[in-house]
């Protein structure tokens, strides 16, 4: 009996001692860092907790163990979360992207770079290939490439685009599935592109004038697009011609002659469509030039007209006949009312005989339709053997219409005429050409052939000799109430299409054509 109260006595201080260490163990927990010993000591006051082996029997701290695949099956791991990897035999910590060796001693570091080809700058539309290089990426590393951290290419060690833009930035996440890999995913170098835009070469040209009269001087010019300081090679009808200039200067070309050039750039860097070949230029060589014998544009704001061939037939002006818009440019205006004021000169050089042919064109823009006499331009010589007239008139009949006549004029005694009375339009141009080609009389009106006849015999006295735009030769009184302009004399009867061209649709034509 006395044995047992002894034992009994003994369990209950062991049990007592075990519950004052255990309250003294608490009371440590929370007035500092936890610590786990065999001498009781506080924990140190730097650390939550402190464990420590410093008296036998010694022993160690054990963390989480885990195989890599265990490891990976971790959702959301915490940055610095600590784990023992048994594949590896190394502790490893999470760096917030991928789980790292703590001491980097005997891990395999995942690492991958990439490179262009090709390299450096390049033009817009080359295809680039990029290559990724891994560094301990296993047997099968997967591959993301990025373009502007965009998800773009396949599961492929490299990557090709043909469409890039400047400033792109392309880099490739290698995944290694090697064992006890740290670093995985790896992030490779980043490449920024540098896009040149392309430099597409071309050249135009023009010419000075493409419709002219036969030996007249042409200038092309050309005009280069990316040329760089670029040569150049003309060609006439598909010929090498002129020299390595953006001119060519030529006075004989030939109707339908075609002119191109051919400009080599050396344009840098990005050039295409070198060497590039120009538009074409045609010529058309005019037969209006031929025979002509005076022409006036009559652009001038004063004064007397020149005669524009060359030919010195110079218009005088008399009593102060104004310039106006014309049909081209100026024209000479005779105003509204019936006032004296015409342009002249005093040869009659055009008409050598009775049959010489002849032609006169102009254009006409009345203010009204009354039954003043018009006078557009006329021509006289009253030279023995000659004596004949030609003239243009326009009469209206003041019920709208206007009736133009072509006169052949034998010089007081029978007039030659023919005839046209369309509804007159004021403040319209009329083109009214007359041709005599030594037998028949026509009257064109705006390109058409609209009278003819046929004239014979000759002069029988003298009316006066020269020419006269504006007014009839020797009357008073007749005097245009209408602006003229582009008036021409030839030697010659100009042709229907000769007509047609001259009246240009309307719009006119000038000499030289």
């Amino acid at each position: 009996m006395t044995t047992k109260r002894t034992l009994q006595f003994a369990k209950n201080i062991m049990y007592a001692l075990l519950i004052i260490n255990c309250q003294l163990s608490i009371i440590n927990c929370f007035s500092q860092g936890a610590a786990f010993n065999t001498t009781g000591a506080a924990a140190d006051n730097s650390a939550m907790l402190d464990v420590s082996s410093t008296t036998s029997p010694y022993q160690g701290t054990l963390i989480t163990r885990l195989t890599t695949e265990n490891r990976d099956l971790i959702s959301s791991p915490a940055t610095g979360l600590l784990i023992y990897n048994t594949d590896c035999n190394e502790f490893q910590y999470y760096n917030g992207v991928n789980w790292t060796s703590l001491l980097n001693a005997s891990s395999v570091i995942a690492s991958i770079s990439i490179a262009a080809n090709p390299s450096g700058a390049i033009c817009s539309g080359t295809s680039v290939t990029f290559t990724a290089t891994p560094v301990n990426g296993g047997t099968t590393p997967s591959y993301q490439w990025k373009l502007n951290n965009v998800n773009v290419g396949t599961n492929s060690i490299s990557y090709t685009n043909a469409s890039l833009y400047n400033s792109d930035k392309i880099k490739c996440v290698m995944t290694s599935n090697a064992t006890c890999v740290s670093g995985s995913p790896a992030t490779s170098n980043e490449i920024t592109m540098e896009i040149n835009p392309t430099l597409p070469a071309s050249v135009s040209i023009a010419a000075t004038a493409t419709t002219i009269c036969s030996g007249i001087s042409v200038t092309l010019t050309a005009t280069p697009t990316n040329g760089g300081t670029p040569s150049y090679q003309w060609k006439l009808n598909g010929s090498n011609v002129g020299t390595n200039s953006n001119t060519y200067t030529s006075t004989t070309l030939a109707n339908n002659d075609a002119i191109t050039c051919t400009m080599t750039s050396n344009a840098t860097p990005c050039l295409t469509g070198s060497p590039a070949t120009s538009n074409t230029v045609t010529m058309t060589v005019t037969t209006l030039c031929n025979n002509i014998f005076a022409y006036w544009k009559f652009d001038g704001t004063s004064g007397n007209t020149s005669d524009a061939t060359g030919n010195g037939y110079t218009l005088t002006n008399n009593n102060s006949v104004a310039y106006n818009t014309g049909i081209i440019s100026n024209g000479i205006d005779g105003g509204s009312g019936n006032t004296n004021k015409d342009m002249t000169n005093s040869s009659g050089a055009a008409i050598t005989s009775s049959t010489s042919p002849i032609s006169i064109s102009g254009w006409i823009n009345f203010y009204n339709n009354n039954n003043n006499y018009n006078v557009l331009a006329g021509v006289y010589n009253g030279a023995s053997g000659i004596q004949l007239e030609y003239r243009i008139t326009c009469a209206g009949d003041g019920d709208g219409n206007m009736q133009f006549t072509a006169t052949r004029y034998k010089m007081q005694s029978t007039a030659y005429q023919v005839t046209y009375t369309p509804a007159l339009t004021t403040s319209t141009w009329y083109q009214v050409v007359l041709t005599f080609d030594g037998s028949n009389l026509t009257l064109y009106v705006n390109g058409v052939s609209r009278a003819t006849g046929t004239t014979s015999g000759t002069g029988v006295s003298n009316d006066g000799t020269g020419i006269e735009v504006m007014s009839r030769a020797l009357y008073a009184g007749n005097f245009a109430q209408a602006k003229i302009d582009e008036v021409g004399i030839w030697t010659r009867a100009l042709s229907p299409s000769e007509v047609l061209q001259l009246y240009n649709n309307g719009t006119a034509l000038q000499y030289p054509f």
